[in-house]
């Protein structure tokens, strides 16, 4: 069973994320759901921004597939994206993600910060 995150995911990064999806499915077998999937990306992509030499190709992948979970019907973006996968990085992986996002993801952030919930805006503006 594929989940429509880990689908989404698989899509854009392949043999990027493929591993990480295998892992948990082993691990968590009919229990594995789209929020685990998510916390493993967020791992990933922090892992991937926080590295010197990280693959920018596959953080601009990352990044690709949290744009199209935004903008897929059915999902929501605040429970996925900001939720799941922003909130869930280190302080140092989320500013440095910023310059990476597409503009559904910037407005999702925008939208958060117009709310002013300090604590449901965790992604600052990327570093000039």
């Amino acid at each position: 069973m594929v989940l429509f995150c880990a689908e989404v995911l698989l899509r854009h990064l392949g043999s990027t994320f493929e591993a990480y999806y295998r892992d948990l499915e082993a691990l968590y077998g009919d229990e594995l759901d789209d929020g685990l999937v998510l916390e493993e990306l967020a791992d990933l992509l922090a892992n991937l921004l926080l590295d010197p030499s990280g693959d920018e190709a596959a953080i601009e992948r990352c990044c690709a597939a949290l744009e199209e979970l935004c903008r897929t019907p059915g999902i929501d973006p605040l429970a996925t994206v900001h939720d799941r996968v922003l909130c869930a990085m280190p302080p140092t992986a989320q500013r440095r993600v910023r310059s990476y996002l597409g503009p559904a993801v910037e407005h999702l952030l925008a939208e958060e910060e117009e709310r002013g919930d300090a604590e449901t805006v965790v992604v600052p503006p990327a570093e000039s």
